[in-house]
């Protein structure tokens, strides 16, 4: 019985923690909350072990890194080319997609692991208005905008969205949940949808923030139906029949407005075992 608990002693001393990251400056916007949630410092050495949130302007430096890499995929329209790779067998692929493709070498974990402190995404009374997650508007426009008045239209109930023009028009997290989470019972995620197709994996975040909050996203989630838990898929085979069916659930879900409904939290792992080198060799 000593001789097994100095044993695991012994094995928890030798556990090799990750304490360095770098994130990728199409992800800037998350870096300093991803940094602070997790304890992690910026980018220093080619040598320790290292995650790299987001792959495509992280390229360059996952490539010249020479320690054991985790790679952090930040959805489909951030992937990259994983046959080009350096050093397959020193990496770990981490992601919440379910279609994925990676040389046998590469260890895969398919996982959700939040991006910073959900904390004050908390069950409320629901509002009366639907959410649409527009991004930023210059990724939207035309058709797209047609298509979610024909919705506002026939469902019956207010469509608010950000209007933000760039990511420094945000006035911070507390704003965007008092002037906008607060007032809806549902989000309206089509930005990840086959029709209308924007941006893929735009908005994950947001339906995370929601789905703590009570609020399900209606989305096609092509790449995360596996793993993904507040969400309501809707037909996407045409432009009609999307938008028949995603009034019919506004409507179905408007039943729930002044109601609260439970949390829900997608994230798989919460955490910071995946920091920790060994929980890579359970594959």
């Amino acid at each position: 019985m000593f001789l097994l608990y100095n044993n695991k002693i012994i094995n928890s001393l030798m556990r090799k923690k990750i304490t360095q990251a770098r994130v990728a400056p199409h992800l800037s916007f998350f870096k300093d909350d991803f940094l602070k949630k997790w304890g992690l410092t910026d980018y220093t050495s080619t040598k320790e072990p290292c995650v790299f949130f987001g792959c495509t302007s992280n390229f360059d430096a996952i490539q010249k890194h020479e320690g054991f890499k985790v790679i952090w995929s930040a959805g489909p329209g951030d992937n990259i080319d994983w046959k080009l790779l350096n050093n397959k067998s020193n990496t770990a692929i981490l992601t919440g997609q379910n279609k994925f493709k990676i040389p046998p070498e590469i260890i895969f974990k398919q996982e959700l692991i939040p991006v910073k402190d959900y904390s004050r995404f908390k069950p409320n009374v629901l509002g009366d208005k639907v959410y649409y997650y527009s991004g930023l508007d210059n990724l939207g426009g035309g058709d797209h905008n047609k298509f979610i008045k024909d919705i506002q239209d026939r469902c019956g109930y207010e469509i608010i969205t950000t209007h933000c023009k760039a990511i420094g028009d945000y006035k911070g997290i507390g704003w965007l949940k008092e002037n906008y989470y607060d007032k809806c019972f549902i989000n309206l995620n089509t930005s990840v949808s086959h029709f209308p197709l924007r941006y893929p994996d735009s908005g994950m975040s947001t339906n995370k923030e929601l789905g703590l909050m009570g609020r399900l996203s209606v989305m096609n989630p092509v790449h995360y139906n596996e793993v993904y838990k507040g969400m309501i898929p809707y037909k996407a085979y045409s432009r009609e029949a999307a938008i028949e069916n995603i009034v019919e659930i506004i409507k179905m879900e408007a039943k729930k407005i002044g109601t609260v409904q439970p949390a829900i939290d997608s994230h798989t792992i919460t955490t910071d075992e995946w920091l920790y080198l060994d929980f890579y060799q359970k594959r």
